[in-house]
């Protein structure tokens, strides 16, 4: 937020690229002012254009100073001036020029940049051959299509009948040869398929040295 009043000073600087003369030219138009009275803008020192303005009112002072080339500054009104860099100019005698006599301050809210040329708006777009279709008009009427991808051919394809085997003809795969089994025989039920084959010992463990207590129940 900025509160309180501002006034709107310049110190004779220009917007970088801008001609002095033409800037000048413009500030005369913008004031209405004669050539001697903007001369004095530029005469060294910071020149109070506007006092007593809102911030949105010094942005717009400092906005028109802007378009014509010359930067200004913004502060509040209760801000000291700043101390001139040279102490002798302060002794230093003010040009005629400077009294910018004839010099008038404009009313809060008036216009500075009226009478001013303003870029002309540009012109609206050309719609005379353009109109509203009816409500389910087809828009694509009369627009060339592209037209649908022929049909696959399927004049070599027949349909066979049910039941038809269709891979008759067709060489299959010989199904693999069935294991040997011409080297094994078939036991009698309940016989020792291990009769023949040498047995393994079992280990009895020495239980010698074992007794049952008779003491307990």
């Amino acid at each position: 937020m900025h509160d309180g009043l501002f006034e709107l000073v310049f110190d004779g600087r220009l917007l970088p690229g801008r001609d002095a003369a033409e800037v000048k030219a413009s500030l005369a138009e913008l004031f209405k002012a004669q050539p001697a009275q903007i001369e004095a803008l530029f005469s060294g020192g910071e020149k109070v254009i506007k006092r007593s303005l809102d911030y949105p009112g010094a942005l717009r002072y400092a906005s028109a100073l802007k378009q014509a080339g010359a930067l200004s500054r913004i502060r509040p009104m209760d801000a000291p001036a700043p101390a001139p860099a040279v102490a002798a100019a302060e002794a230093a005698p003010v040009p005629v020029a400077a009294k910018a006599e004839g010099l008038s301050l404009a009313a809060p809210g008036v216009d500075l940049l009226e009478g001013m040329a303003k870029a002309a708006p540009p012109p609206p777009p050309d719609t005379s051959a353009l109109s509203v279709a009816a409500p389910g008009a087809d828009l694509l009427e009369g627009v060339v299509k592209a037209p649908p991808p022929p049909p696959p051919d399927v004049s070599g394809i027949s349909l066979a009948a049910a039941g038809t085997e269709l891979l008759e003809g067709v060489v299959k795969a010989p199904p693999p040869p069935p294991p040997d089994t011409s080297g094994l025989s078939v036991a009698a039920p309940g016989a020792d398929l291990s009769d023949g084959q040498e047995k393994l010992p079992v280990a009895v463990p020495d239980i010698s040295h074992l007794s049952l207590d008779e003491s307990r129940p």
